[in-house]
């Protein structure tokens, strides 16, 4: 049986207005438009269209199915617009989630200029979003003028070394945030050399992810450098920046002899081939770290001595994880899944069971 917030996004979805359904505006509901829009995109049109069909008898045009899903996709996200905005002004939730395309430049300002009165959201992820260089900008607004957020995740957008820039001055005002996301982008090592110089005035960030990038020695060195430095940070992610080389590996040991506060530090999938000299090196100088190896493979270095080398790698952020990747196959796993079965939400698209006439199929009148 459908919950009531899934009913709740069904009836969005037909009557195009979330204040005729006040009831459903908490996190879950956000959580399923989510979902939804997710499942909309990993579905093929055939796909849909076949089980459409078999509903309600009709053939529908293959342009006239992919105008209906574009429909949907944009009530879904004007449903999550609204969700957001509730959330934020009625101090409902400590942590905002928007993530898989479901904001935009436009709804990003209108998010943010009601974070800007909010003080209790800590969290924000908008991943996943194809947030620009100009979204970043938007952002950087909020940071300047927040001190409630301490949690910022933009992972999987499309953020240059220009937003980036952007996003690290704003942090030089801040003295709130503390884990920052930024992985998967376009971030190359000028927009890595702004954050480190970032870091020598922010001693807040403790947990920075800058995880598959364009990032290679110069940037690496300069992070590297502020950890040695300036060490508040506990927590570094700069795997898959496959421009990273054993310049930045040997520039590791030194910076390990003046920090006693990093706990990890993650360079699997670069080019960093020295394992034994580094794992010699930190032996040497009696440092208490060790290094990890993942399949033959240098993977980081983490605080502490090992017993044993054990093949293992550091965790990866869950936003990058397979296992935790959408598993849906087809319309009908979904829908049997979240609805209780494919034909009664297609009924339902179709307007075969819209007791209210307001059908949502193609070509009956949706608009």
């Amino acid at each position: 049986m459908a919950s009531p917030q899934f009913k709740g996004v069904l009836s969005f979805l037909d009557n195009n207005s979330p204040a005729s359904t006040p009831t459903i505006f908490d996190e879950e509901s956000l959580a399923i438009a989510e979902v939804f829009y997710r499942f909309l995109k990993l579905v093929r049109v055939d796909v849909l269209s076949t089980a459409l069909n078999t509903v309600v008898e009709r053939t529908y045009p293959q342009a006239e199915l992919e105008a209906y899903i574009n429909n949907l996709y944009l009530k879904i996200k004007g449903f999550a617009l609204e969700k957001a905005l509730r959330l934020i002004t009625e101090n409902a939730t400590e942590k905002l989630r928007l993530r898989a395309g479901l904001v935009d430049n436009e709804g990003l300002q209108a998010i943010v200029e009601a974070l800007k009165k909010n003080t209790s959201i800590k969290r924000m992820d908008f991943g996943q979003n194809n947030i620009n260089d100009e979204g970043a900008e938007i952002i950087a607004g909020l940071i300047t003028e927040t001190s409630s957020l301490v949690s910022i995740g933009l992972c999987c957008n499309r953020i240059s070394d220009k937003g980036m820039i952007v996003l690290a001055t704003a942090l030089e005002q801040n003295q709130s945030v503390r884990d920052f996301s930024v992985g998967s982008n376009q971030i190359g090592n000028a927009g890595a050399i702004a954050l480190a110089n970032t870091m020598k005035l922010n001693k807040n960030l403790v947990h920075l992810n800058l995880f598959n990038n364009k990032i290679g020695d110069l940037g690496a060195i300069a992070l590297i450098d502020a950890l040695g430095s300036y060490p508040s940070c506990t927590w570094m992610l700069l795997s898959n920046n496959s421009q990273i080389t054993d310049r930045s590996a040997l520039r590791l040991i030194s910076m390990l002899k003046n920090n006693t506060v990093l706990e990890r530090i993650n360079l699997q999938c670069t080019k960093i081939g020295m394992t034994n000299h580094l794992q010699e090196a930190i032996d040497k100088e009696n440092l208490p770290y060790t290094v990890i190896v993942y399949q033959g493979d240098f993977a980081g270095i983490k605080k502490g001595r090992a017993c044993e080398k054990q093949d293992t790698s550091l965790p990866e952020p869950r936003a990058h994880s397979q296992q935790n990747r959408q598993n849906v196959t087809t319309a009908g796993d979904f829908l049997s899944e979240v609805f209780g079965g494919p034909s009664n939400w297609f009924k339902k698209a179709s307007g075969a069971e819209n007791g209210k006439g307001q059908p949502l199929a193609p070509g009956k009148g949706n608009n």
